[in-house]
């Protein structure tokens, strides 16, 4: 048995019958008739399921993945991207089994040694979904694995991965939920369009989630103040996670420090960088006579580039006054300032406040601009100004 999830619908393709409400279908135009009035639920039947899904989507790109369910002494590894706690996992390099993908993923997502082992595979699935107009299948196989090395996990920063934990069944469970728990209990609990939704009465994703936000927002739906917030506040999080931008730039550093080694806790570090994005970029686009986008920006690659210049002063001290306590102060200023085919800072190169290399008393994004009565998951500005001090022991 293979579950698709293709756009409004979830599509079961097995060798005999469900016993279940799913309406059995031989292909897609059934399909297309059945949700013209709200079914979304469907059962193919066939000798060889995995053929059959194929056969279907021969017309789409195939994709594949894997990922994993790591245990370590009766707990799970989970990963922080994105704003949404999520298993490791990632596309297939050229030439690579689905194991061997799913052990480099979670190792290099996870910072784990060679001590990972692959148990037995849990399932596979499918989803559909489009990218620059091109209908896209992708299949992901889960993986379960158990883990014997040392617990040094080390997030992979450069694929957006902020936290690497261990978490117990129970707290487990929790992660598995997302923000879009909140948004069907809202729904469900509305006048939304009975179309939003599939079978069991949960938001059909994408189309339906998107629909009932769009309605929202632009107010042709009346919820509570709370609830608009709660709305709002994944709006918020969907825009700024899902943008695209185009950033092609040249920047300068200067560092001065005279910390002499890693035991020196008397040392001082000032810390310069400009940055200035766009201008080449700009350059080439009008020898070109790059083409506009809806907003009359010029776009390369079919991406509105970003013009910005962006500044950054960054002073540190620490003065060692007993064997085991420390003062640390830091002083920080950072101004970006968009122009040209920007109206703003793309929001990757914004300035936020809280996390574990500023204020550690707040998460990342959670301290700065309106935080007080904030509906927004992220607190950003243009402009930044700070000052810490700090007695460690």
């Amino acid at each position: 048995m293979y579950k698709v999830f293709d756009s409004k619908s979830e599509i079961i393709f097995t060798s005999q019958k469900l016993n279940n409400s799913s309406i059995l279908v031989n292909n897609s135009s059934e399909i297309i008739a059945h949700n013209k009035v709200g079914k979304y639920l469907f059962n193919h039947l066939s000798s060889n399921p995995l053929k059959s899904i194929e056969n279907w989507y021969s017309n789409y790109e195939f994709i594949n993945a894997a990922g994993g369910l790591v245990e370590n002494n009766g707990k799970f590894l989970w990963i922080f991207r994105n704003g949404l706690w999520d298993l490791p996992k990632g596309k297939l390099e050229k030439n690579e089994d689905f194991k061997s993908a799913s052990l480099r993923e979670v190792q290099e997502e996870c910072g784990l040694d060679s001590n990972l082992v692959i148990a037995k595979l849990l399932y596979t699935s499918f989803h559909t979904y489009v990218l620059e107009s091109k209908k896209i299948l992708k299949k992901t196989c889960w993986f379960k694995m158990n883990y014997s090395g040392l617990n040094n996990l080390k997030p992979q920063i450069s694929e957006g991965i902020e936290k690497v934990k261990w978490f117990d069944p129970k707290e487990s469970s929790i992660k598995a939920e997302n923000s879009f728990k909140s948004i069907n209990s809202i729904a469900a609990n509305s006048n939304a369009s009975n179309s939003y939704f599939n079978s069991q009465n949960k938001l059909i994703i994408p189309n339906g989630i998107n629909l009932f936000i769009n309605d929202v927002i632009s107010k042709n739906l009346t919820l509570n103040q709370k609830d608009f917030n709660t709305v709002n506040y994944i709006n918020d999080r969907r825009n700024r996670l899902t943008s695209n931008n185009l950033i092609i730039s040249s920047s300068f550093s200067k560092i001065s420090n005279n910390r002499k080694s890693e035991f020196d806790d008397n040392f001082s570090q000032f810390r310069f960088k400009l940055e200035l994005a766009g201008s080449f970029t700009n350059f080439l686009a009008d020898q070109f006579n790059s083409p506009l986008d809806e907003y009359g920006n010029k776009k390369i690659l079919g991406l509105a580039y970003s013009q910005f210049f962006k500044t950054e002063l960054n002073y540190i001290k620490h003065w060692d006054i007993s064997s085991n306590a420390i003062i640390a102060i830091r002083g920080y200023y950072g101004i970006a300032i968009p122009f040209g085919n920007s109206d703003n800072i793309p929001f990757s190169k914004s300035f936020f406040s809280g996390g574990s290399n500023d204020n550690r008393a707040w998460e990342a994004y959670r301290l700065g601009p309106g935080s007080s009565g904030a509906v927004s998951e992220f607190n950003e500005a243009n402009m930044k100004l700070a000052f810490n001090i700090e007695y460690r022991f």
